[in-house]
């Protein structure tokens, strides 16, 4: 296999001689770092009140999420490859879960906040 560098991250590329029938490509892999927001979706009628990923800054310290959330809520980030994250500011690691409290506001709208993740190198 050969790396397709792209801007922001890269890629496997595989090349391979298959027989005829079934054949099969296993890939292992390591040191992978991710993260999933859920979504539940509103009432009929009702406004959002997910938590949304406005950018993300992958960098060599880490990842800086920038989210919007509903103010005074709190939420909770299912993170793959946790184990990885040395320190976190302006969110709360427990196990393999971020959660990230929005700041109060007078009203019940949607506020931003920028969290970093501190990830140790692979």
């Amino acid at each position: 296999w050969s790396e397709q560098k792209e801007a922001v991250d890269w890629h496997p590329r595989f090349k391979l001689q298959c027989k005829p029938g079934e054949n099969t490509l296993n890939i292992e892999h390591r040191g992978n770092f991710g993260y999933a927001v859920p979504y539940v979706p509103p009432l009929l009628g009702a406004g959002s009140s997910n938590l949304k990923v406005l950018a993300e800054r992958w960098s060599a310290a880490g990842l800086e999420l920038s989210v919007s959330g509903r103010a005074g809520h709190s939420y909770t980030i299912a993170l793959r490859g946790a184990s990885r994250v040395t320190s976190v500011s302006d969110g709360r690691l427990k196990g393999a879960a971020l959660t990230i409290e929005m700041p109060a506001s007078r009203e019940n709208e949607y506020v931003n906040k920028t969290v970093m993740l501190h990830l140790r190198a692979q």
